[in-house]
């Protein structure tokens, strides 16, 4: 079998290209690669790379007893066919010539260090990808033409706090190469290339400005909506135990707080903050962009149908039930992940021996605890406890058999 070479020829200009990557170029038999790059070269055998990439493993197929360079725009190991070449062919009849990355060029221009930044590519995904990214302190965004530099930053700012340095790079090291540098707001109002890079900053504080659970009341927006106070919820949280990745159903959202302070726990999950109340949601979005939480989900709808279609949870919190808490129950039970928890709380003593025997009745081992929260008021020349409603903090689990 011939060689087979990966070479990143750069942004695109001649001068970027390494001698090695030439010599290679040089000693290549066949050519792949983009129209243009191909057009500097006089080789006989060429294919030009559209957008069947298995069109073109089939063309390296048929030409296997041959030397083969495939060309890559900036770096092979930078997103590029390299992946694809290696998927189909044995890595040792494959070399690899590194080049110059857009991302290289990128900060080059804008003169900041990259050891320190956060990766994320939407080329042809989703902008829910820069979800799990929201805590960077330096953000950096390949786009494309379907989501352009203005889409992303649009997204962003609902979802990040005010403060963030913006730089948006197109055409680099090209004829109309810009470099364009503003706010959120600037960038999401203007327009741009695809295949840009763009870099989001963080200046001073970030968004959130605690990760710990129970964040004072008087930070949420509330208007009539239900929420679970500060003091409760810290220990609900604990109860809830929940890591970095996990995946989370707040039933009976309200405003939401249990949902922000979720999605600040389970920075790379996923909260699904379940509210039949439609008039609710204005309520828990201006929570959700406030603390700059992009990785909760708002669905509208009651308990237990507003859950079907859901992913399997890891943790289930149920702070409202409208009634139905045996159907929820139920339900939470076939969504629940083997190893998952259902945290739930109660005010009414009825409805914590209803929750204990479905528990028992599913299986489920338990514990119950019992939270009566007194608030010190001045009075005079003392303090005042003044009591709130006492509230029943269930954790439950499955039996190990």
């Amino acid at each position: 079998m011939g060689k087979i070479s990966v070479i990143g020829v750069g942004p695109g200009p001649r001068n970027f290209i390494t001698p090695e990557a030439e010599k290679a170029i040089k000693e290549a038999e066949v050519l792949i690669g983009g129209r243009r790059i191909l057009r500097r070269y006089r080789h006989k055998e060429k294919k030009v790379v559209g957008g069947d990439i298995s069109e073109v493993i089939r063309f390296m197929k048929e030409k296997k007893d041959m030397r083969i360079a495939v060309l890559t725009s900036g770096d092979p190991c930078f997103y590029s066919l390299l992946g694809a070449v290696l998927r189909e062919f044995p890595k040792e009849d494959v070399e690899i010539v590194p080049g110059i990355s857009s991302l290289q060029l990128c900060f080059a221009k804008i003169k900041e260090t990259l050891n320190d930044a956060t990766l994320v590519s939407l080329h042809g995904r989703s902008l829910r990808e820069l979800d799990r990214a929201m805590d960077a302190e330096k953000l950096v965004i390949l786009t494309d033409s379907k989501t352009p530099a203005n889409a992303a930053a649009e997204y962003l700012r609902k979802r990040m706090p005010d403060g963030m340095r913006v730089f948006v790079c197109e055409n680099l090291a090209r004829d109309g190469e810009r470099i364009t540098q503003g706010t959120l707001g600037e960038i999401a109002r203007g327009r741009f290339s695809g295949n840009s890079v763009m870099v989001v900053i963080s200046e001073g504080d970030k968004a959130s400005p605690r990760v710990v659970p129970g964040m004072p009341d008087h930070m949420f927006h509330r208007e009539k909506a239900p929420m679970t106070k500060e003091e409760v919820r810290a220990i609900t949280l604990s109860k809830s135990d929940l890591r970095a990745d996990s995946i989370v159903y707040d039933i009976g959202a309200g405003t939401g707080s249990i949902s922000v302070e979720a999605g600040l726990l389970a920075r790379k999950g996923r909260v699904y903050a379940v509210e039949k109340d439609p008039l609710r949601r204005d309520v828990l979005e201006n929570n959700l962009s406030r603390f700059g939480v992009g990785n909760v989900d708002v669905v509208i709808g009651e308990a237990p149908e507003a859950l079907e279609d859901l992913p399997t949870a890891d943790r289930i919190i149920i702070g409202g039930s409208g009634g139905r808490l045996r159907d929820i129950l139920r339900k939470c039970h076939e969504k629940l992940a083997e190893d998952g928890r259902i945290i739930i709380n109660l005010i009414a003593l009825e409805s914590l021996a209803a929750a204990v025997k479905e528990l028992e009745e599913m299986g489920y081992e338990y514990e119950a605890t019992q939270v009566t929260i007194s608030k010190g008021e001045r009075l005079g020349g003392r303090v005042a406890l003044r009591p709130r409603s006492s509230v029943f903090i269930i954790t439950a689990w499955r039996m190990i058999k």
